[in-house]
């Protein structure tokens, strides 16, 4: 089984290579970065990761899915909080992009996680549960949503 993890050089990424390295039925990975670990942080006992630089709100993802079983989707930012744009073209356009793609590729099997930075900016110090909204800080959500759920 061929195993895509996008975002694979953070703490949760290298930690699902891990995990996946000794699972019986994984035959090949696939860790998707934006920014490649040095060499040194790539040990030669796992032969079976191939690193690959890519950005989801850009770069060619079909070819990146090709052949690939399952696709673990990781790659969400928190940052720069002072850029909300591009926190929202990486999560939101970025996440569609890959979904987009994962479905065109014939994916069979889809993990995403779920990232904090998609609710929307508190007005207080409330604690927030799930009924918070999520359409993020950028002034693109409600166009965006539009075009993506009424796109038939």
């Amino acid at each position: 089984m061929k195993v895509v993890i996008i975002g694979a050089s953070g703490n949760v990424g290298t930690a699902t290579a891990d995990a996946l390295l000794d699972h019986p039925d994984v035959s090949e990975i696939v860790a998707v970065a934006r920014r490649l670990p040095a060499t040194d942080m790539t040990p030669p006992s796992r032969p079976t990761v191939v690193w690959q630089s890519a950005d989801i709100r850009w770069d060619d993802l079909d070819a990146l899915l090709a052949g690939a079983d399952v696709v673990v989707h990781l790659a969400w930012l928190f940052h720069p909080s002072h850029r909300p744009e591009q926190t929202w073209e990486n999560n939101v356009i970025g996440a569609a992009r890959l979904l987009e793609a994962a479905e065109r590729s014939g994916v069979s099997s889809l993990v995403a996680s779920s990232s904090v930075a998609a609710y929307s900016p508190r007005r207080d110090s409330d604690p927030v549960d799930e009924s918070c909204p999520t359409h993020g800080a950028s002034s693109r959500v409600r166009s965006f949503l539009e075009a993506w759920c009424g796109r038939g």
